[in-house]
C-alpha cells in the first residue's frame, strides 16, 4: 500500500513539473461599449444595440442603462451590420467595419422621427444570438457583491445552494474569464469569489467554441463569459480574511486570483471550526467521476466528506483549492487541486419504524468523522496543427476517513424492553488513479477520427470494529473488506460531417475489467474475483441549426458482456434534441444505459457508522438499468425582465443492488442485507418562472415555482415485497426589492408536502422553510439581518426550528471590519429550539427518522483586507 501512494504521488509531481513549463492563448473577441443619447444629448434607456453577420445572422445584441451606456462583445469579422433602435426613436441602421472599432468606442444619437435609411436592409433574426449581454446596473450591487449575488437576483438565472447555475433550461457549468477558461466544474468556488469589481461585462456564450476541442458539433456548448476590468488583468488580486469570536469560533480565508493574456489562475483558502465549505459533491463528482466509476464505497466517502448538515457540536473544516490554466496557439495545460481536512462531531437522535408503522429501536448518537483528502487533475493537450489534437489526462484522489460512533440503543416493550452501549470505530482508505491518451484527427473537413486509451487502478480498504457491552460482558465484531479493481480500454471514433444538419459517427469501444472483493472476518478470507470484457459499437448521428432552429444528437449502442465465460447483449441508447430561437427553447432528452453491479456488495461491510450490511456475491455479475426522460420549454426575455419554463422529468431504475432492513441483532444493531431491487420510478413536473416589476419606481424581481413529485420504491418486509410511495405537491416563492434607496427586503418560501404510503399506512414527511431578510446599505455600510422560520413535520411530530443571522460591515477604501453571527437566538437562547435538520430515509425496508439537537452558533468580529 505505501509503495503504491509513494509510486503514485512521484506520477503526480512528475506530471506537474514537467506541464508547468507550458503556457497559453486569447480567442479573436472585440469588445465594444459606448452612449446612446437623443438630440438633446439625454440618455436613452433600454435602447436595443444589435450586430449581424453579411448573412444577416445575430452575432450579440445589449440593451443601455439608465445611463445611456451599453457594451457588447462579438467575435471580429470583415462584414458586420450594427442596428440601434429604441421605443419611440427611428432605428438606426450601418455597417461597420475594422477602422470604426479601432478606439473601441461608438455613441450614438437616435431621432424621434424615423429616418429611413437605403444603403442597408436588416432582416431580423429570430435565431439565438452567439452572444448575449447580461445587464446588471440595475440590480441594487455594491461593488463587494459576489457572483452568486448577481446571478440569483437576475431573473434569467437560477442558482442553487451546491453552486448549480441554471439558463433556459441549460446547465452552466464552465465560467470563462476574457474569453479564456477559467472555471471548469468549479461554479461554487466561482460564485464566491468573483466580485462586481472585477466585472466589466457579463455575457452568455451560446455557440463558444473550444480551441482545443476537434470536433463538428462543438459549438452548441453554453457557457458565461466575464470581462474585468483592464486594470484587473495581469496583475494579482484577492483578499485575505480573519475572524474570532464566542464560543471560541474562529474563521481564517483567503483568495488570490491572477488573469491574463495567456494565464488563468487562482488560489483559495478557507479554514473554519462551524462547518463552511466552499465546495460541493456535484462539482467533485464531475471533475474526478465523469464516466460514473466511483463504487459504492467511494460514493459514501466522497458524501461524507461534502455533507453539509449544519447540526453539528463541532466542525472544523480546511480547504485549499490551487488551479492553474494556461494556453498559446498549439498548447494548453489545466492542473486543478484541492486539499479537504474535516474534523466533525455531531449528536443526534434516531427512530426506526417498521413499514407497518411499529417503533422498532431507538438511539441516542454521538458521531465524528476526521477526513484528510488530495484531489487532482491535471491534463496537457498540443495542437501542432488546426487539424490534429494530442493530450494526456490524470484524475487521481486520496481519500483517509476516521469515523466513530457511541450508541445508547432502547428496544420497544415488543422487542424485549432492552438497552445497549454500543460503540463502533472505523477507517477507509481509497486511493484512485485514472490516466488517459487521446488523439485526434481532422481530414478536411469531412472527416474525424478520435481514439482514447484509459487506464485506471482503484484500491480501497475499510475497517470497522463494533463493540458492545451485554451483562457486563464485552462482545467485539470486526469487519474488514478490501477491494481493489483495474480497468483498462480503448475506444476508436469516425466521424463524417456531410452538413452541419447531418453528422453520423461511428465508434467502438473495448474493456478489461479484474475486480477483487475480500471478506476479511477470520482466518480464511472470503475472496470475490470478477473478470470481464465489455465491447461497445456505437452508431450516432448529430446535427446543428437543422431548419435553422432544430439541434439534435442520437446515438444507439450494441453493448456486449463477457463475465466468468457469461454472455449478456444489451441495446443502450440516448437522445436529445432541442429547438432554439433568441427567446425561448424546447428541449427533449432520453437516455438508457446499463450498468454492472459494484462488486463492493460482495462483502459484509460497516455502512452508516455501526449498520451491518451483508453482502451477496450471487448478485454482483448482475445489470442495473437507468432510465432518464426529460421534456420542457424555457422563455427567456431579458430584456423585459421575463422568464419562465415548463418541465417533466422522469427516472426509472431497475436491478439496482440496495441495502434492505432484515433484522437487529442480539446487541440492537440494525443489520440490512443485499437485495436486487426491482423498480425506483421518480416521476416530476414543475412549472417556475420570474418576472422583473415596477422598474422605473421601486424593482422588484418575483420568482416562484409550483410543482409535483411522485416516487415509488420497492422494498422487501421479509420474503414479501412492497412499494413505498412518497407524493406531493413542491411550492417556492421569492420576492426580492432591487431599488437604489437604503433598505431592501428579501422575502423566500419553499415547502414540500409529501405523503409516505407503505402497506397500508399514511404518514407525513413534511418541510415548509420561510426566511425574511432586510437588507441595510449606505455610503461604505452593508448590513443584513435574516430570520428563518423552519417547520417539519414527519411521522406525526412537528418539529420548529426559528433562527436568527446577520451580517454587519463597513468597507473603507481596501479594508473592510464588522461581524457576523449565525443562529444568534440559541445563545440566549430566544425560542426555545430543540431539534435541527429534521429528515427521514424512506427506502431501505425500513423508516428511519433523524433529528439532530443541537447547531452550531456563532457571533464573530472579522477584519478583511483587499489587495491588487
Amino acid at each position: 500500500m505505501t509503495q503504491v501512494i509513494q509510486l503514485q504521488t512521484k506520477s503526480l509531481l512528475l506530471a506537474v513539473i514537467v506541464l508547468l513549463s507550458f503556457s497559453a492563448a486569447a480567442q479573436n473577441k472585440i469588445q465594444v461599449e459606448g452612449i446612446v443619447t437623443n438630440k438633446e444629448n439625454k440618455p436613452i434607456a433600454g435602447a436595443l444595440i444589435t450586430l449581424l453577420d453579411d448573412s444577416n445572422k445575430i452575432l450579440s445584441y445589449a440593451s443601455s442603462g439608465k445611463t445611456g451606456f451599453y457594451k457588447i462583445e462579438f467575435t471580429l469579422k470583415d462584414q458586420i451590420s450594427l442596428s440601434i433602435h429604441a421605443i419611440g426613436y427611428s432605428r438606426m441602421e450601418k455597417k461597420i467595419t475594422k477602422n470604426d472599432l479601432i478606439d473601441k468606442r461608438m455613441n450614438f444619437c437616435l431621432q424621434e422621427e424615423a429616418i429611413p435609411l437605403d444603403e442597408v436592409e436588416v432582416l431580423v433574426s429570430d435565431m439565438e444570438p452567439d452572444s448575449v449581454a447580461i445587464n446588471i446596473d440595475d440590480l441594487s450591487l455594491t461593488e463587494n457583491s459576489n457572483l452568486n449575488e448577481i446571478l440569483s437576483k437576475h431573473p434569467a438565472f437560477t442558482v442553487s445552494d451546491d453552486g448549480a447555475i441554471l439558463y433556459r433550461g441549460k446547465n452552466i457549468d464552465k465560467i470563462n474569464i476574457n474569453g479564456k477558461s477559467a472555471f471548469i466544474n468549479q461554479n461554487k468556488i466561482a460564485l464566491e469569489s468573483i466580485e462586481k469589481q472585477l466585472i466589466e461585462s457579463i455575457s452568455i456564450q451560446n455557440n463558444y467554441r473550444d480551441q482545443f476541442i476537434l470536433g463538428f458539433e462543438d459549438k452548441r456548448e453554453t457557457l458565461l463569459n466575464i470581462n474585468t476590468h483592464d486594470d484587473m488583468q495581469n496583475i494579482a488580486v484577492g483578499d485575505i480574511e480573519g475572524a474570532y469570536g464566542a464560543k471560541k469560533k474562529y474563521q481564517g480565508r483567503g483568495k488570490l486570483l491572477y488573469f491574463s493574456k495567456y494565464i488563468n489562475s487562482f488560489v483559495t483558502q478557507n479554514t473554519n471550526n462551524f462547518g463552511a465549505l466552499p465546495l460541493s459533491s456535484r462539482e467533485i463528482n464531475a471533475i474526478f467521476n465523469r464516466q460514473g466509476k466511483f463504487s459504492a464505497m467511494e460514493t459514501g466517502l466522497v458524501n461524507g466528506l461534502f455533507d453539509q448538515n449544519v447540526a453539528r457540536t463541532h466542525d472544523s473544516r480546511s480547504t485549499s483549492t490551487a488551479t492553474l490554466r494556461l494556453q498559446k496557439e498549439t498548447i494548453r495545460m489545466n492542473s486543478t487541486w484541492y486539499y479537504l481536512a474535516n474534523d466533525r462531531t455531531a449528536s443526534e437522535g434516531v427512530s426506526s419504524i417498521s413499514p407497518e408503522g411499529h417503533p422498532i429501536q431507538s438511539q441516542n448518537n454521538i458521531n465524528s468523522d476526521r477526513y484528510n483528502t488530495l484531489f487532482n487533475a491535471t491534463s496537457f493537450d498540443w495542437k501542432p496543427n488546426t487539424d490534429m489534437l494530442v493530450g494526456y489526462q490524470l484524475n487521481a484522489h486520496i481519500i483517509q476517513h476516521k469515523d466513530s460512533r457511541n450508541s445508547h440503543i432502547d428496544l420497544p416493550k415488543e422487542n424485549f424492553d432492552r438497552s445497549f452501549n454500543v460503540s463502533s470505530l472505523g477507517n477507509s482508505d481509497n486511493i484512485r488513479m485514472n490516466h488517459t491518451l487521446h488523439h485526434s484527427q481532422r481530414f478536411g473537413n469531412k472527416y474525424l477520427w478520435n481514439n482514447e486509451l484509459n487506464y485506471e487502478r482503484t484500491q480501497i480498504e475499510q475497517s470497522n470494529n463494533l463493540s458492545s457491552v451485554q451483562d457486563n460482558v464485552n462482545e467485539q465484531s470486526l469487519f474488514s473488506p478490501e477491494i481493489s479493481k483495474s480497468n483498462l480500454s480503448f475506444s476508436t471514433k469516425l466521424q463524417y460531417r456531410n452538413k452541419l444538419g447531418f453528422m453520423p459517427w461511428t465508434q467502438y469501444q473495448i474493456e478489461r475489467m479484474k475486480e477483487t472483493a475480500v471478506n476479511i472476518q477470520s482466518s480464511s478470507p472470503n475472496k470475490t474475483t470478477r473478470n470481464a470484457i465489455h465491447q461497445m459499437l456505437m452508431f450516432g448521428v448529430s446535427g446543428e441549426e437543422l431548419l435553422k432552429y432544430i439541434n439534435y444528437k442520437t446515438q444507439i449502442q450494441l453493448s456486449f458482456y463477457d463475465i466468468q465465460r457469461t454472455q449478456h447483449f444489451f441495446l443502450p441508447f440516448k437522445l436529445d434534441f432541442s429547438y432554439d430561437k433568441r427567446l425561448y427553447r424546447y428541449y427533449v432528452v432520453a437516455n438508457r444505459e446499463y450498468n454492472l453491479n459494484h462488486i463492493d456488495y460482495a462483502v459484509d461491510r460497516i455502512i452508516n457508522y455501526m449498520d451491518i450490511s451483508l453482502g451477496n456475491e450471487r448478485l454482483i455479475n448482475s445489470f442495473n438499468r437507468n432510465d432518464r426522460h426529460s421534456i420542457g420549454y424555457a422563455y427567456n426575455n431579458l430584456f423585459k425582465g421575463r422568464s419562465w419554463g415548463i418541465s417533466a422529468n422522469h427516472t426509472l431504475s431497475k436491478g439496482m443492488l440496495n441495502q434492505n432492513f432484515l433484522q437487529l441483532n442480539n446487541s440492537g444493531v440494525r443489520i440490512f442485507e443485499t437485495r436486487n431491487s426491482p423498480l425506483s420510478r421518480t416521476i416530476t413536473a414543475k412549472v417556475d418562472g420570474a418576472i422583473r416589476m415596477f422598474s422605473s419606481n421601486y424593482p422588484v424581481t418575483a420568482s416562484g415555482e409550483i410543482g409535483y413529485q411522485h416516487a415509488i420504491n420497492t422494498a422487501f418486509n421479509g420474503l414479501s415485497e412492497f412499494e413505498m410511495v412518497q407524493k406531493g405537491p413542491i411550492l417556492g416563492v421569492k420576492l426580492e426589492t432591487l431599488n437604489s434607496s437604503v433598505i431592501n427586503f428579501n422575502i423566500q418560501s419553499k415547502a414540500n408536502a409529501f405523503k409516505v404510503n407503505s402497506l397500508n399506512q399514511s404518514f407525513d414527511a413534511q418541510s415548509f422553510k420561510s426566511s425574511f431578510e432586510a437588507i441595510v446599505r449606505k455610503g461604505g455600510f452593508e448590513g443584513r439581518v435574516n430570520f428563518l422560520y423552519w417547520t417539519d413535520r414527519l411521522y406525526g411530530n412537528k418539529l420548529v426550528r426559528r433562527n436568527v443571522n446577520f451580517h454587519l460591515e463597513y468597507h473603507h477604501k481596501q479594508t473592510a471590519f464588522g461581524i457576523r453571527g449565525r443562529n444568534v437566538d440559541d445563545f440566549f437562547p430566544v425560542f426555545d429550539n430543540v431539534t435541527y435538520n429534521n429528515y427521514i430515509i424512506i427506502n431501505q425496508g425500513i423508516n428511519t427518522l433523524v433529528s439532530n439537537d443541537a447547531v452550531i452558533r456563532y457571533a464573530l468580529i472579522f477584519f478583511k483586507y483587499k489587495f491588487k
